[in-house]
């Protein structure tokens, strides 16, 4: 079975555009209200002082109880796989609420969940669902770099190693690549 949008791009190049900038549009949208609820959160927050030191976020996150960790974990997928939140804000605030090994090992946890199931779908749905999310001319910059598998893998690993690199991106434009999901690992916890 033949994917609509292969990473040749499809038979329909108009018809892939218009998939693209449906799913584009609902990006906007979702982003929209999840970044109404961020900042709902963080006037909130800032109202209740929490971000004047990590002690009032971390009683409220460790006051939901098991809700807490869940937010967590899926705050730092979900921004893996649809990177709206600026930065790194859910991990900081993980490894804040959580401390030492334990919030490492849930920002760890959380970030190759995200980063793995960012890399499947990209596999599955092909360019559409790559562009929706990577500016065209980012997407043209990381594939054009990919010749075979080797410099995918460099590319990867210098995506993940190199702070500021568009490691989600090139994680998204990888999965469209013939890359096994086990060296895919593999590199990522390189």
């Amino acid at each position: 079975e033949e994917k609509p949008s292969s990473a040749k791009g499809g038979q329909h190049p108009h018809l892939d555009r218009d998939r693209i900038q449906i799913v584009q549009q609902r990006i906007r949208y979702a982003t929209f209200l999840i970044l109404a609820i961020l900042a709902a959160f963080l006037f909130y927050g800032y109202r209740r002082k929490w971000f004047s030191s990590p002690k009032p976020l971390q009683d409220f996150i460790l006051g939901l109880g098991p809700i807490g960790y869940l937010l967590a974990i899926t705050l730092i997928i979900l921004n893996t796989l649809f990177p709206v939140i600026p930065g790194a804000l859910p991990q900081l605030a993980t490894f804040m609420a959580y401390g030492g090994w334990l919030g490492y090992s849930m920002v760890l946890i959380a970030s190759i969940i995200g980063s793995v199931i960012s890399f499947l779908i990209a596999k599955h749905y092909g360019d559409t669902f790559v562009k929706a999310f990577v500016p065209d001319d980012l997407f043209h910059k990381i594939r054009d770099k990919i010749k075979d598998e080797k410099t995918a893998s460099l590319l990867l690993l210098i995506a993940y190693l190199v702070p500021g690199f568009p490691d989600d991106a090139t994680t998204m434009v990888v999965g469209l690549t013939d890359m096994k999901l086990s060296r895919f690992i593999l590199l990522w916890f390189i």
